[in-house]
C-alpha cells in the first residue's frame, strides 16, 4: 500500500527509487532489490486494502471535514482548487 501511495505522491520518480526511499523491500545479499519483485508485490496487494483506505478517507473528508468547515450553514467542498457552495437539501422540482 505504501508503494501505491508513494507512486501517487512522487509521480516523476522511478518506482525503484520510490521503493528505496520508502525502504519498502529487504535487499538481497548484494544490497539490491530485484526489479521484477516490485510489480509482483504490488499485484499481491490486490484492490481491497486500497478500497478500504479510500472509503475511510472519503468518509472523513466528505462529511466530518465538511461539517467542521461550514460557511453560513452550508457545506464547503473543493474541486480542483475551486470551491462550490451547495445546500445540504435536495432542490425543489
Amino acid at each position: 500500500m505504501w508503494l501505491v501511495l508513494g507512486m501517487a505522491l512522487m509521480r516523476d520518480r522511478p518506482i525503484e527509487e520510490i521503493v528505496t526511499k520508502l525502504d519498502l523491500a529487504l535487499p538481497d545479499a548484494n544490497g539490491a532489490t530485484a526489479r521484477s519483485a516490485i510489480p509482483q508485490a504490488r499485484a499481491r496487494l490486490g484492490d481491497e486494502p486500497m478500497q478500504w483506505l479510500f472509503e475511510r478517507s472519503a468518509q472523513v473528508w466528505s462529511t466530518q471535514s465538511a461539517d467542521a468547515h461550514r460557511y453560513r450553514g452550508l457545506a464547503v467542498y473543493g474541486i480542483d482548487g475551486t470551491t462550490l457552495r451547495v445546500a445540504d437539501t435536495p432542490s425543489s422540482p
